[in-house]
């Protein structure tokens, strides 16, 4: 949806921002981003790896589509 999409927008440019900080695995990022209480795209509070790669998954599909 487009709720959806505008979320993961949101969250990417945070996810980089952590990956500077040389947090890289999705784990850790996942960790990182439930502890900052970031919501997910879908609004639930616990963030999964595989949530983590999907949003980067979408927004670099993106950057390789536009």
């Amino acid at each position: 949806s487009a709720k959806a999409k505008e979320r993961i927008e949101n969250i990417y440019p945070i996810i980089e921002r952590i990956k500077s900080y040389g947090i890289t695995s999705l784990r850790g990022i996942a960790k990182e981003l439930t502890e900052r209480k970031i919501p997910t795209a879908s609004g639930r509070p616990n963030w999964h790896p595989q949530m983590v790669k999907v949003v980067i998954d979408r927004m670099e599909g993106e950057k390789v589509n536009a």
